[in-house]
């Protein structure tokens, strides 16, 4: 959990509490660590897959009605700085969470 905390640029503290609420909601499940005996590993439950996907389908909808609001030139230039936004947001992941820091 602190891999995530370190992800989101949030306290350890806040990321407990995110994780204590999923888990109410049966969104996430805990288990420990299988090597590591100070850390517990946080994964998606089958209706935290669901509740993603269905997230990720009306992200989709709305980001493709506000494409579709642009100019064909417009919509070009997206496209072509959509790459180098994305390779950036990875790097600045990347360094955030640091060698080591693995988390799902």
């Amino acid at each position: 959990m602190s891999g995530l905390a370190k992800a989101l640029d949030v306290t350890q503290r806040r990321v407990t509490a995110l994780v204590d609420a999923l888990e109410a909601d049966g969104l996430v499940e805990r288990r420990p660590h299988p090597t590591d005996g100070r850390s517990t590993i946080v994964s998606l439950t089958k209706k935290g897959l669901a509740q993603q996907q269905a997230t990720w389908e009306q992200q989709q909808t709305e980001v493709g009605r506000a494409f579709a609001d642009l100019s064909p030139a417009h919509q070009r230039q997206l496209l072509e700085i959509t790459p180098l936004l994305t390779d950036a947001l990875r790097r600045r992941a990347a360094e955030r969470s640091g060698p080591g820091d693995d988390w799902e």
